[in-house]
């Protein structure tokens, strides 16, 4: 399954590099990216728990694309459909939590834990756990942006 992974990581991130779209990479200040995409995180987050889709769908490029386990999602209407909830499940929390950032170029690979929060009508909230992977590119004005969102929940433990 690793494996699996690392090939699929390999093969969304040759077009990220090659797409640097005139973006300042060169020198890039490690701290600084970890504290903007930190908090770039923590606003995916809150706009996902207030149901504000549209902010959610704006931090992704254009072309971005949700590769959940079954799924590929690509731009940001759908984007935004994608993670509208219905009138009866509502979000409590959520939580990206990053583990590892690497920044090559005008591209920044985080890795990490989310956890999220449903309460679904009336019966009582459940939580979910997961790994992630996102892949943001560097535009030009200088703002990161996820060009591919990458997750799945943990195996089961025997």
């Amino acid at each position: 399954m690793r494996g699996l992974w690392l090939l699929a990581l390999s093969a969304v991130a040759a077009p990220v590099a090659a797409q640097q779209s005139g973006a300042r990479c060169a020198t890039t200040d490690t701290i600084a990216v970890r504290r903007e995409l930190s908090e770039a995180d923590q606003a995916f987050s809150a706009a996902y728990v207030a149901g504000n889709y549209q902010a959610i769908a704006d931090m992704y490029t254009t072309d971005g694309a949700l590769i959940p386990e079954t799924r590929f999602v690509r731009g940001r209407a759908d984007i935004a459909r994608f993670f509208t909830r219905g009138p009866t499940v509502k979000l409590v929390a959520h939580e990206l939590t990053m583990e590892d950032l690497r920044i090559d170029g005008c591209a920044a690979y985080e890795v990490g834990m989310w956890k999220s929060t449903v309460q679904r009508g009336e019966a009582p909230a459940t939580t979910s756990t997961g790994r992630y992977i996102l892949i943001w590119q560097k535009q030009s004005n200088g703002k990161w942006l996820i060009r591919y969102d990458i997750w799945h929940n943990p195996p089961q433990q025997s």
